[in-house]
C-alpha cells in the first residue's frame, strides 16, 4: 500500500504538473483538463500512502509490544507504553487496532483497559477473578448493610430505653472493672477473700444492672466511676501481686490484710450505693402502698382503727 500510493501519487503528480504546464504554455484545452485528472487521482494516491505507512508503523508497534511481552501472558498497558516510548492513550488506541485485525489472536483487553492478556487461561483466570471480587463486593455490601441496621436497631433500642452515648460509655467502662474484678478474683486463691470479691462484684453488677435500666441514676454513678472502682482494681492487683510472692514476709501479709479490711469497707460502701439508686423506686412503691390502703379504708374494704369493733362492750343507762 505504501508503495503502490507513493508510485501513483508520483506519477499522477509529475504527469498533472506536466499536462499543467503544457497546457498553460500553449494554451490547449486538453492538456488542461488532462492534467486536472491527474490531480484528482493524487489524492487516493496519497491517502493510500498514508494508510500504508499507518500499516508499518502499527506492524513496528507490533513487533515491540511482542518483544516486550516475551514469555508473559498477560503484561501492563502503561508498561507497554512507556517501554515503547508512546503515551498511554496512543498505546491503547494500537492495542485496539492490533486487536480488531487478530494480531493478538486470543488477546483481550481487561474491564478497565490496563492490562492485555495474549492467552484464553489468562481471560479465563481474570474471569474467574473478576467473578470472585464481584461476590466479594456483594457480600461485602450485605455484610455492611446488615452491620447498619444493626447499628440503627440498637441506637433505636438506646433510644427508646433513655440511654444516651454518654451513657453507654459510662456503663462500658463499667462493664471492663467488672471484667477486671473477676479477672483478679479468678487468679487469687483463697475462700474468704474469694467471698469478698463475689459479694464486690454482685453488688457493682446490680448497681449497672438498675443504671441500665434507669439511665436517669447514672450522673449519681460518678464517685463510683472515677475512684471508688479504679481504687478497687488496682487494690486488687497489688494483692494479687502479694499473693504471688513465694515468701509471705510480715510486711507482705500485713499489706494483704489491710486490703482485706479495706475490701469490706468499700464493700458496704457499694451496699450503700445501691440502696441509694432504689431510693426513687422505695419511696414510690411506699407512696403507692399508703394511697392504697386509704383508697381501701374508704371503701369499706379493710377494716378501720376509729371503728369500734362489734365485740366492744357498750353501757346502758336506765332511770
Amino acid at each position: 500500500m505504501a508503495i503502490g500510493g507513493g508510485v501513483l501519487a508520483a506519477g499522477f503528480g509529475a504527469t498533472a504538473l506536466g499536462l499543467g504546464l503544457g497546457g498553460a504554455v500553449s494554451a490547449i484545452a486538453g492538456l488542461q483538463i488532462g492534467a486536472v485528472a491527474c490531480g484528482v487521482f493524487v489524492i487516493p494516491s496519497v491517502i493510500l500512502l498514508g494508510l500504508g505507512i499507518a500499516r508499518i508503523n502499527l506492524a513496528n508497534t507490533f513487533k515491540r509490544f511482542c518483544g516486550i511481552i516475551g514469555p508473559r501472558s498477560v503484561v501492563n498497558v502503561s508498561e507497554l507504553a512507556q517501554r515503547s516510548r508512546l503515551s498511554v492513550p496512543k498505546a491503547r488506541a494500537a492495542l485496539d487496532r492490533m486487536l480488531r485485525r487478530g494480531w493478538f489472536r486470543e488477546g483481550r483487553l481487561d474491564a478497565s483497559e490496563e492490562c492485555l492478556m495474549v492467552t484464553d487461561e489468562a481471560y479465563e483466570q481474570y474471569q474467574h477473578a473478576r467473578a470472585l471480587l464481584a461476590e466479594q463486593r456483594r457480600t461485602q455490601a450485605i455484610e455492611a448493610k446488615t452491620k447498619a441496621a444493626l447499628q440503627a436497631a440498637e441506637e433505636k433500642r438506646r433510644a427508646e430505653a433513655g440511654v444516651t452515648a454518654k451513657a453507654q460509655e459510662v456503663l462500658d467502662r463499667g462493664n471492663a472493672y467488672l471484667s477486671a474484678i473477676r479477672e483478679s478474683n479468678a487468679a487469687i486463691p483463697g475462700a474468704e477473700i474469694t467471698a469478698k470479691i463475689d459479694q464486690i462484684e454482685l453488688v457493682v453488677q446490680s448497681i449497672f444492672e438498675r443504671a441500665q435500666e434507669h439511665p436517669e441514676v447514672i450522673g449519681d454513678l460518678t464517685r463510683l466511676m472515677d475512684y471508688y472502682l479504679p481504687t478497687t482494681v488496682k487494690l486488687l492487683d497489688a494483692y494479687e501481686d502479694l499473693d504471688a510472692q513465694p515468701v509471705q514476709t510480715d510486711n507482705i501479709r500485713e499489706s494483704k490484710r489491710q486490703i482485706e479490711d479495706t475490701l469490706d469497707t468499700l464493700s458496704v460502701a457499694f451496699e450503700k450505693l445501691l440502696d441509694s439508686v432504689f431510693r426513687d423506686t422505695a419511696w414510690d412503691v411506699s407512696t403507692d402502698i399508703s394511697v392504697l390502703h386509704t383508697v381501701l379504708a374508704q371503701e369499706g374494704l379493710t377494716e378501720n382503727p376509729f371503728e369500734k369493733s362489734s365485740d366492744t362492750p357498750t353501757l346502758t343507762l336506765h332511770p
